[in-house]
C-alpha cells in the first residue's frame, strides 16, 4: 500500500509485504499524515482508495476519523478514478519490478524502498516541471516552485 500526495505527486508512506490489512494500511496512512499534517491548515485532506477489503474494514474507518482524514472510495472497476496512484504503480512496476529477479523477500523490500527514494527524491517528473516530487515540494514551501494547474480525478 502506497499514499501519494497527489499535489507533489511524493510517496509519503507506504507498506510492502505479501499482504496489507486494516491495521498495516492505517501504519502507513499515520506515516503520510506525520509527513505532512503541518501543512493542512483548515484543508481536511482525502484519502482516495479502491475497495479492497483493508478499505471496508471498521478499523479502517475508524482510524480514518480519529486521524480526521475524510475517506472516500472510488466505484468498483474504476480504477482512473484513482489515476495517480495506478499510475505510479505502474512507473515502480516497469522501472524497479521489471526484469528483476529477486533472491529473497528482503532484497525485493530493499529494491523497492531504495526506488521509491530515488522517485522522491531525484527522478523528474514531467507534470512538475521536471522536478522530482521532493524538489518541487521544497520549491513549493519556499514560495519558488512554478505553478502547476491541478487535475482533479
Amino acid at each position: 500500500m502506497h499514499v501519494i500526495d497527489v499535489f507533489d505527486r511524493c510517496i509519503l508512506a507506504y507498506h510492502l509485504g505479501s499482504h496489507c490489512t486494516a491495521v498495516q494500511a492505517l501504519g502507513a496512512l499515520e506515516g503520510a499524515v506525520r509527513a505532512r499534517q503541518a501543512d493542512w491548515g483548515n484543508h481536511v485532506p482525502v484519502i482516495r482508495t479502491d475497495n479492497g477489503p483493508q478499505f471496508v474494514a471498521q478499523r479502517w474507518a475508524t482510524g480514518c476519523q480519529v486521524l480526521g482524514i475524510t475517506h472516500e472510495r472510488i466505484p468498483v472497476a474504476t480504477p482512473n478514478k484513482n489515476a495517480h496512484i495506478e499510475s505510479w504503480h505502474s512507473l515502480l512496476e516497469g522501472e524497479c519490478w521489471r526484469n528483476q529477479v529477486f533472491q529473497t523477500l528482503a532484497e525485493a523490500y530493499t529494491v523497492t524502498a531504495e526506488w521509491i527514494r530515488f522517485y522522491n527524491e531525484r527522478r523528474m517528473h514531467g507534470s512538475l516541471h521536471d522536478w522530482a516530487p521532493a524538489v518541487y515540494y521544497a520549491q513549493c514551501q519556499t514560495g519558488t516552485a512554478p505553478t502547476i494547474h491541478p487535475v482533479r480525478c
